[in-house]
């Protein structure tokens, strides 16, 4: 078991698909986390930090080490990383109404985002030039 103090209370966990990571999320108001931490589980590390806007909750891709999350504002910033090394491995982005919710599928190609102006967008992201590097 590991237990690792906290700087605050979070608002959401979510685990890798292996469990090595932890991504911890602090709720900055109802539709956006102000911050992200990255635990590595094995050495209870904070191995990376989300911060300087709103992001909403970050998603684990469920078989390899990607994770996606999405920088909200009037652009919205769509960054997969890479989880191995946090090197940014795609990058896309909209200039609209502020993202309140997104959803990216398994196998990181189509990504749906809720609008504050009542609007939903989606996105296949093979067409807006991501190619899954990881995948085997």
């Amino acid at each position: 078991m590991a237990e690792i103090k906290l700087p605050k209370i979070p608002s959401k966990v979510t685990l890798s698909h292996n469990g090595s990571l932890v991504a911890i999320s602090y709720q900055s108001d109802m539709a956006g986390v102000e911050r992200v931490l990255f635990l590595d589980v094995a050495s209870k590390t904070f191995v990376h930090t989300l911060a300087g806007g709103r992001f909403l909750e970050p998603k684990f891709h469920p078989a390899q080490d990607l994770m996606a999350v999405v920088k909200a504002g009037t652009a919205n910033q769509l960054t997969i990383f890479d989880t191995t090394t946090w090197e940014e491995i795609y990058k896309h982005e909209t200039s609209t109404a502020p993202a309140l919710a997104m959803t990216i599928s398994d196998d990181f190609q189509s990504l749906a985002m809720t609008l504050a102006d009542t609007r939903i967008e989606v996105w296949d992201l093979t067409k807006l030039g991501y190619t899954n590097v990881k995948r085997p």
